[in-house]
């Protein structure tokens, strides 16, 4: 069950790769987050309960090779775009938005959107982006 979880989130990740790399690193990063949170949401409780005994397990040879396809993965996004040093980056990303997206789904938080928005901001923060006219607009209303 875990390496169809681990297969899955590849498949998503491998898709928005192919997406991400037509656009803006802003637009990147929100094409990134979605393909994140399908794997958390598509079945959120599963998805939780596989992550907490694959934190317990020793990575056998196939988790380890997907996982580090996914990151391997984001890396090449993250250069594609110019990022420095795109693998720490990367490493640091997937925590964020894992750490995140698996707290607001052990939270009961099912506002997908309102999560997405969340992560893309922490994201684009640790990036360094500058938000889009429209999103700083937004946020200066509030």
């Amino acid at each position: 069950m875990i390496r169809t979880m681990r297969a899955e989130m590849h498949a998503d990740l491998t898709e928005a790769r192919t997406q991400a790399e037509a656009t803006t690193l802003h637009e990147a990063v929100d094409i990134l987050v979605a393909a994140s949170l399908r794997h958390h949401l598509r079945r959120p409780a599963l998805a939780e309960a596989l992550e907490e005994i694959e934190r317990t397990l020793p990575l056998d040879a196939e988790t380890e090779t997907l996982k580090r396809a996914l990151n391997a993965n984001i890396t090449a996004i993250l250069a594609h775009h110019g990022v420095a040093d795109p693998a720490t980056s990367a490493f640091d990303l997937v925590a964020i938005a894992h750490g995140m997206a698996s707290m607001a789904v052990g939270a009961g938080q099912r506002d997908v959107a309102d999560l997405h928005a969340r992560i893309c901001r922490a994201a684009r923060g640790y990036l360094g982006l500058v938000p889009p006219k429209e999103l700083a607009d937004e946020q200066a209303s509030r």
